[in-house]
């Protein structure tokens, strides 16, 4: 209808609709103006199933919904992603992976055409939802590092940092250090824990395993491994 009202072929059409750059200016404006006249809008089901893209990214994040907001990252992280989907007019599909349904949840996230990619983070070791995604061909990324390396992932370099913090610790003159790091199988906590051992081994200061706490990264579990950690007395601790 609109090629008929504008007086040009439907692939003409499509390559305005499409933001195609080999249209001369006088036919783009032609076929802009018909669209506003006759209200015309493309059908995102229609628009999916031609271009086989389904135009929803997904972020998946397996925690329970009442530490997604007590942790002041995952709301900035959200925030992030949905500023990127919104820029290249994507939808944000939001995946909370804590309930007893996850196998369901992961077969649907890992279905092809579902999604046009998936955003993934705070995994753990041996997440079962990474092989999944990768027998499936459904591309992903990482937000944290993983051994695998068809996986891609962006993340800082924990075991550096972690090294430079003791390291500055240590500069202090501190040599009973403390460590209240993330959970096991968590690899940024195994990335720290290393970094930690490091700058101890390094500047040879005795690593005590009993100064090493696993929490599980949030306020609470902080101030719990603090109260294990007072009666050795540290005069440092490295969080």
């Amino acid at each position: 209808q609109i090629a008929k009202l504008a007086g040009i072929s439907r692939s003409t059409v499509s390559r305005v609709l499409n933001d195609h750059p080999n249209v001369n200016a006088q036919t783009r404006e032609r076929v802009l103006q018909v669209i506003d006249e006759t209200g015309f809008r493309p059908d995102p089901i229609a628009r999916s199933l031609s271009s086989r893209r389904a135009g929803i990214i997904g972020l998946v994040i397996p925690l329970a919904i009442q530490s997604l907001f007590e942790d002041p990252f995952f709301p900035r992280l959200m925030q992030a992603v949905s500023r990127g989907c919104n820029i290249h007019d994507y939808i944000l599909s939001l995946f909370l992976l804590h309930t007893l349904e996850e196998t369901k949840l992961y077969s649907r996230i890992s279905r092809r055409h579902l999604l046009d990619g998936v955003i993934i983070t705070a995994t753990r070791n041996g997440d079962p939802l990474i092989p999944q995604l990768l027998a499936n061909r459904v591309p992903f990324v990482l937000h944290g590092r993983h051994e695998d390396p068809r996986v891609s992932f962006v993340e800082v370099d924990n075991v550096t940092g972690a090294y430079t913090a003791v390291t500055h610790l240590v500069r202090l003159g501190r040599r009973c250090i403390a460590l209240i790091t993330g959970p096991s199988g968590s690899l940024a906590a195994e990335d720290r824990k290393r970094g930690y051992l490091n700058a101890l081994q390094e500047r040879r200061v005795r690593v005590d395993e009993s100064l090493i706490i696993h929490s599980d990264f949030t306020e609470t579990s902080g101030y719990e491994a603090m109260q294990r950690l007072l009666p050795y007395g540290p005069d440092a601790v490295f969080v």
